[in-house]
């Protein structure tokens, strides 16, 4: 019964919508009405419902790709931007006046989230007051297509490792996954990563992503609260099997003052692809602190996208602007952000 009211009473606005219009505009036919406000009713209930099966495990590209398919079938038109709203909690001392924490940035090919003195990406606080920041594009990857054992030892090409973070090493396999670390040893320009012996190397799926991250000045901290994942051991163990020359990562160390941290939470605002640019603030890394702990709420905490996401943007554009739509994932923490063109 109360939804037979409701649909009475949307039945009763729409109909006193039609009028007014026509009173203002005459000429118009209320069929011309009708239809774009059935247009209007349609993205807006597509919008609702990609908001609710949404999951936190569907990464950027597969948003993407749900999105297109959903649109494009009755729509001339639409331009989308992916904007994400990603959120953490920090524990750190009082009398620390600045802390070091990571960032995992996606790393997509040819798009960075820091140039030269600038950002692309904002910081805010539990208020959605602006944070200033400094940050250091000081962590790399590795990419392996196999690996004959579980035992990894690679002689880094034009990478000096006395500035190596101890705690900073990751790996992940080609979707994402984290793979566990047994122990880590490494000298200037090797390092060695066992994996843990669980997993089996004719599963993993390939290739393996291995980050860590090159401190530019001996003095910066250490990102101690992400230590407890393997085993430092003091010595090489084997002979070096890999060759590989690093690249920079999209992940990224951010120098923040604690002064602007309230009640532990930051919230990082950025697009994909990268748009808006954040004028870098002039802290002093080595005047900053590693926090105790550092919750993050991401999905993934690895995302590599090796195709190019614009083919998902319909380029040729109509002029005039139709609707636009906010679809939420269900953390709340990110968003994709349509507008859409054309009749």
């Amino acid at each position: 019964m109360r939804s037979f009211i409701y649909l009475v009473e949307i039945i009763l606005v729409t109909i006193l919508l039609i009028s007014y219009l026509t009173y203002l505009s005459p000429t118009s036919s209320p069929r011309e009405y009708v239809e774009k406000l059935s247009r209007e009713y349609e993205i807006s209930t597509l919008c609702a419902s990609i908001s609710r099966i949404l999951q936190n495990d569907l990464d950027i590209l597969e948003v993407g790709i749900l999105n297109y398919v959903s649109f494009s079938s009755f729509l001339k038109s639409f331009s989308q931007r992916i904007k994400r709203y990603e959120t953490l909690r920090v524990s750190f001392d009082p009398s620390y006046g600045c802390i070091a924490i990571l960032y995992p940035f996606p790393n997509i090919e040819s798009y960075y989230f820091l140039s030269s003195n600038s950002a692309y990406f904002t910081v805010v606080n539990y208020e959605n007051y602006p944070c200033s920041f400094n940050a250091d594009r000081d962590w790399k990857y590795i990419k392996l297509d196999s690996i004959g054992n579980p035992n990894i030892s690679i002689y880094l090409i034009k990478e000096n490792l006395t500035n190596l973070d101890i705690y900073s090493i990751f790996v992940f396999d080609s979707y994402g996954n984290p793979i566990e670390i047994e122990y880590v040893s490494k000298d200037m320009y090797s390092i060695n990563i066992s994996l843990d012996p669980n997993y089996q190397t004719q599963i993993i799926k390939f290739p393996i992503y291995i980050l860590f991250r090159v401190k530019g000045q001996s003095s910066y901290p250490d990102l101690i609260y992400l230590k407890g994942r393997y085993t430092n051991l003091t010595s090489i163990v084997g002979n070096t099997i890999y060759q590989a020359e690093p690249e920079y990562a999209n992940w990224l160390t951010i120098y923040i003052n604690t002064s602007c941290i309230k009640k532990g939470y930051l919230t990082f605002k950025y697009n994909i692809l990268p748009s808006k640019i954040q004028t870098l603030s002039d802290i002093q890394a080595n005047n900053c602190y590693s926090p105790m702990n550092v919750t993050y709420f991401k999905g993934k905490f690895f995302e590599y996208y090796p195709l190019d996401i614009e083919k998902l943007m319909i380029t040729d554009r109509p002029k005039s602007l139709d609707y636009t739509c906010n679809i939420l994932v269900k953390s709340g923490l990110s968003l994709s952000e349509f507008t859409v063109y054309g009749s």
